[in-house]
């Protein structure tokens, strides 16, 4: 199946680009681009792409990535496991300004550090080594930024962002609420996320100063387990990095000191919360330094992770990390190698290799090739973690990933970029939630090996032809293999076959409408065809009037297996800029 979906795209590739050196798209000039130009095969959503999708906090764009299935287990980023390429939501990278903000407790809370529309620059998807950059935007010396907006279910919003200037600073304080009774039972929400960034610059340096903390009150209707429907759930989180960066001739040094701390109230049934109740903290603190010379990079890590909870007990670990990096250019080939050893506490050390090239035909093809061998250990929960639903297991192995991908990126003129990769995955010790029978307890289990293979598209094109702006779609086909012991398995086998987004963009003198199209073909459920819209009106050079709707024409499905997706939302509000 694989390579017939292979062979039946690539004459669509070929279509494709033939019809870009059509006389009929001669003219045409594109917007700032998705796809990076790097020598691994990364994709990039900036600012300016992601305040024009329909999406609910900046973490939500990432479903935009034809390789990303964001499973929202509550709309509003109220919280989302990440898989990138099938694997499960344990198994990837999260990174804020530089700094990794994976939870040691669970991945379920990976994405749930607090940030805000007004302070994202870009977020960069790495799919080969299973890693998401979110890059901060730089603080003004003034602007006051706010929304505002109402919408279905009792949804009331409104955020608020505040850039100032002090003595050798620019700073930037966001604040957004966030409150709903949720589109169906027991899955209402009561979010904050306050943001805070101060960029000091003296010559050469710079010193970065980055708070912030999310509240979250939510009904978490089946998020963990079908047999206790009414759970709740009560997180906050609080991050602070200072970053500092010193530049002389051809070097660079870069520190970071960064605290992560995160607390968890659980609640089984919200009816009888004397039934089950868990209290968990983690805290993550961590120094990390990089010194660049030339196409060199050399640099360290240590952090400690420490996990206190009522079902878990209280454990502690360290990591420590070295990592070499080079960059050369040899004539027209473009290298990137880089290793990474770490002592990881009672796993020993621990080896991560990442190689990439990129090499251009011509001025406007290039082929690139990629190759990633990782490896991840086991969150406090798979291995410490008891309640009636779910058992861990303390015995568990490190999973190790060996990951491949080629393929190539032809652009023309900057207006038609064309993405096309062939990608396989083999993980080793791979780590899921299994069970025997229905009626037994998960329990998380070393299964085995698991190996994918698959296909990725991306496609975007500058229409600059009244009312149309431009076109984006993105495709992603993956097969998996499934063996297993075990009867029943809980991620590791839940993936999307096939997915496919797709953004229409239109502007029509002061109006700009963009339409969004989410085609999923899951592998243990039925395929579904999301649509939404995102109309903005601008009133004048202060003020915009929006428009957004999620799946508009209500389309049933389900996020996971026990989880029903979200139900038609509409939300009306309006931008104030001064």
């Amino acid at each position: 199946m694989f390579f017939i979906r292979l062979i039946c795209i690539l004459p669509l590739v070929s279509i494709v680009t033939a019809k870009v050196l059509a006389d009929a798209l001669v003219n045409i000039n594109l917007n700032p681009i998705l796809i990076e130009k790097t020598t691994n095969c990364s994709e990039v959503l900036y600012s300016e792409d992601i305040s024009a999708l329909s999406c609910d906090s900046p973490q939500e764009a990432l479903d935009y990535f034809s390789s990303v299935d964001l499973r929202r287990r509550s709309s509003f980023g109220i919280q989302q496991d990440l898989s990138i390429r099938g694997s499960t939501f344990e198994d990837n990278d999260v990174y804020l300004e530089g700094v990794r903000m994976n939870d040691p407790q669970t991945g379920h809370f990976t994405l749930g550090f607090p940030l805000t529309e007004y302070d994202i620059s870009s977020i960069k998807l790495d799919s080969n080594s299973q890693r998401v950059d979110f890059n901060i935007a730089p603080p003004k010396e003034k602007g006051i930024l706010s929304r505002h907006y109402w919408g279905q279910y009792a949804l009331y919003g409104s955020s608020l962002s505040f850039n100032f200037k002090t003595p050798h600073a620019n700073n930037r304080i966001s604040y957004e609420h966030k409150i709903s009774s949720g589109s169906r039972q027991d899955t209402d929400f009561d979010v904050h996320n306050l943001f805070f960034d101060s960029l000091w610059a003296a010559g050469n340096s710079n010193i970065n100063i980055i708070f912030g903390m999310a509240q979250r009150d939510f009904g978490a209707a089946n998020f963990y387990s079908s047999f206790y429907p009414y759970e709740e759930e009560h997180t906050r989180q609080k991050l602070c990095i200072i970053k500092s960066d010193i530049r002389w001739d051809k070097f660079s040094l870069i520190n970071n000191l960064f605290v992560r701390l995160h607390n968890d109230k659980f609640i089984l049934d919200r009816g009888n919360p004397s039934l089950y109740i868990n209290h968990t903290t983690t805290s993550v603190y961590g120094w990390g330094s990089r010194l660049k010379f030339s196409e060199f990079y050399i640099g360290f890590l240590f952090n400690r992770e420490h996990a206190k909870s009522g079902s878990m007990g209280k454990y502690t670990r360290y990591r420590k990390e070295f990592y070499l990096e080079v960059t050369p250019k040899i004539n027209k080939l473009s290298l990137n190698i880089s290793f990474n050893e770490t002592y990881y506490g009672k796993f020993g050390w621990l080896e991560k290799v990442s190689f990439g090239s990129s090499y251009p035909l011509n001025n406007k093809l290039s082929i690139n090739l990629a190759l990633s061998y990782f490896w991840r250990a086991p969150s406090f929960t798979e291995l410490y973690y008891q309640s009636p639903a779910n058992h861990g297991n303390n015995s568990l192995a490190v999973q190790k990933t060996l990951n491949y991908e080629t393929g190539f990126k032809y652009t023309l003129n900057n207006d038609v970029n064309l993405h096309f990769s062939v990608f396989m995955r083999h993980q080793s010790h791979a780590i899921d939630w299994v069970k025997s029978s229905e009626s037994s307890p998960w329990r998380a289990e070393n299964i085995g090996s698991i190996s994918s293979k698959g296909i990725n598209c991306n496609l975007k094109i500058d229409l600059r032809r009244r009312p149309f702006e431009y076109l984006s779609m993105r495709y992603t086909y993956l097969a998996l293999n499934r063996k297993s012991p075990y009867a029943f398995s809980k991620y590791a086998f839940d993936y999307l076959r096939d997915k496919l987004t797709a953004n229409l963009l239109m502007k029509m003198r002061k109006l700009r409408v963009n339409y969004m199209l989410s085609f999923n073909n899951p592998s243990e459920r039925r395929k579904y065809c999301i649509f939404s819209l995102k109309i903005i009106r601008k009133i004048n050079n202060n003020i915009d009037f929006f428009i957004e709707g999620n799946n508009i024409f209500n389309t049933s499905y389900y996020e996971l297996e026990d989880i029903k997706g979200g139900s038609r939302w509409y939300k009306i509000g309006v931008s104030l800029k001064f």
